[in-house]
């Protein structure tokens, strides 16, 4: 096992050289889950990776945290408001 706490250094090797790292240690699920993205190898999570990097861009990561703001904001005001009632 290896330990890095060097954020720079993983940053290097997991977005930069991805290519190099792409069998982890397996984590398995059991049945369909197995064939999930923490589980595959090789060259299907090669695939799988080059499809799903533009779904992670700083642009849409900072549109999800604006949406989950939104949410519980809305989530605290009405329970705020129900427990106002005692419907907590």
């Amino acid at each position: 096992m290896l330990v890095v706490s060097d954020a720079e250094w993983i940053k290097e090797a997991w977005i930069k050289h991805f290519k190099v790292f792409t069998n982890r240690r397996r984590v398995l699920f059991g049945g369909s889950l197995d064939q999930g993205l923490f589980s595959i190898e090789g060259d299907h999570w090669r695939h799988i990776r080059q499809r799903l990097s533009p779904e992670f861009s700083s642009g849409k990561l900072k549109n999800v945290c604006i949406s989950f703001t939104l949410c519980i904001s809305v989530w605290i005001l009405l329970n705020m408001s129900m427990s106002q009632y005692g419907l907590s």
